[in-house]
């Protein structure tokens, strides 16, 4: 787990009628406004990218879990353009909190694209990006939106993914370089796929959640109160997903059978994090466990929940952005997959880390369509295969070797 002292950083949140927002977003970084070299090519695919740019804007609208393999691209830009400004187009999804305490980035701007008036703030965020003189773009996104923001936006040199997904193919010509996204590929790697784009092909690859030194303290302070005992052996599970992804969740009762199985076997307490929106859902489950076992979800802010996932021993996850998290800060994990690709998508494991990713194979797993959001299965038998016997083995291994 590496971490930084924060820097100051500006961090905009796209509102309608803000007409102080280009003004703040250039007195925040007044070498925005010094005269800087042109890139733009008469012929893009001809040519190579060979400049340092003064400006860089990055486009990435996804989640947390997803941010988390993403900051290897941000570590391995700063690296290379330790004197470039670094401009974040993220979603609000929470997603800044991973980075907020490094020293990846210079401002963060949130777009809401699914809001009302959300034309309206695309072209606010057009006339932001126009004053700003921005050399160098790169969109992870596989919405045709973005190729076509920074194009408007008179982004200099712009890359990013190939549009095979959803028709957006006719949005290619917009980027200068393109490289497609491979599905039997992970995560990572198909990020860092886009910096080999403008030469860069020598990568740190550690993925991580940064927050301050004194912060697991600080949790454990704050929940002093709650029983926990921290000579003990910690598990921690996430239980949920997104509402909208709910066929990648391991059945809750599976949680419950795998829980006792631990609190029988070992001396642990179980720990179950969440949102707010999961307490309920957590609450059914707790009410089928034995031994200590504490709801977290909604007690915790996301920085907050990372400290403690640090501090674990074993972090056991449906494929959610907190599997990613523990991956993130060190903490031996167990992936639970099923519509999901864990070749694209399982956690990436640290020097030394243990990392272990559990499904059955099934001829129809994965059934997720890519950047689609639609799971084609609703009876979910390739998770209701997996059973609690099964993930307790995996746990075996590591709580063994691990005391």
């Amino acid at each position: 787990m590496k971490n930084y002292n924060s820097k100051k950083h500006l961090i905009l949140v796209m509102k309608k009628n803000d007409k102080n927002l280009i003004e703040k977003f250039l007195r925040f970084g007044t070498h925005l406004k010094d005269e800087i070299f042109s890139c733009m090519p008469t012929r893009k695919s001809r040519v190579i990218y060979k400049k340092i740019p003064k400006n860089i804007l990055v486009i990435f609208p996804h989640g947390i879990g997803n941010m988390v393999l993403f900051t290897p691209v941000l570590e391995n830009l700063k690296i290379n353009f330790p004197d470039s400004f670094i401009i974040l187009l993220l979603a609000p999804r929470n997603t800044k909190e991973v980075i907020t305490d490094s020293r990846l980035f210079d401002t963060i701007i949130e777009y809401d694209k699914n809001q009302k008036n959300s034309s309206q703030l695309f072209f606010d965020i057009v006339k932001i990006f126009k004053n700003a003189n921005i050399d160098l773009g790169l969109s992870f996104s596989m919405s045709a939106e973005f190729p076509r923001l920074m194009s408007l936006s008179k982004v200099k040199y712009r890359i990013g993914f190939k549009y095979n997904y959803r028709k957006l193919k006719d949005v290619n010509y917009l980027l200068h370089k393109s490289v497609l996204s491979d599905s039997n590929k992970h995560e990572v790697l198909n990020y860092l796929s886009v910096l080999k784009l403008i030469g860069i092909t020598d990568f740190i690859i550690k993925p991580c959640f940064y927050f301050k030194k004194n912060l697991p303290y600080t949790v454990r302070e704050k929940l002093k109160n709650d029983g926990l005992n921290y000579k003990k052996n910690v598990v921690g599970f996430h239980t949920g997903s997104f509402l909208d992804m709910i066929e990648k969740r391991w059945p809750p009762e599976n949680f419950a059978k795998l829980g006792n199985l631990l609190t029988k076997n070992f001396s642990v307490q179980i720990v179950i994090v969440g949102g707010e929106e999961e307490k309920n859902y957590i609450n059914k489950i707790i009410d089928k466990m034995d031994g200590y076992v504490k709801n977290l979800a909604g007690t915790l802010n996301l920085k907050e929940t990372a400290a403690l996932i640090s501090t674990m021993k074993l972090f056991v996850s449906n494929d959610s952005g907190p599997m990613h998290i523990a991956a993130g800060v060190g903490t031996p994990v167990i992936g639970i997959f099923g519509p999901t690709n864990e070749i694209k998508n399982s956690p990436w494991a640290h020097e030394n880390q243990i990392v272990k990713v559990i499904r059955h194979p099934m001829n129809c797993a994965p059934c997720y369509i890519p950047y689609s959001g639609k799971i084609s299965c609703k009876n979910n038998k390739c998770l209701r295969s997996i059973t609690p016997e099964d993930v307790f083995s995996k746990c075996e291994d590591i709580l063994f070797n691990t005391e």
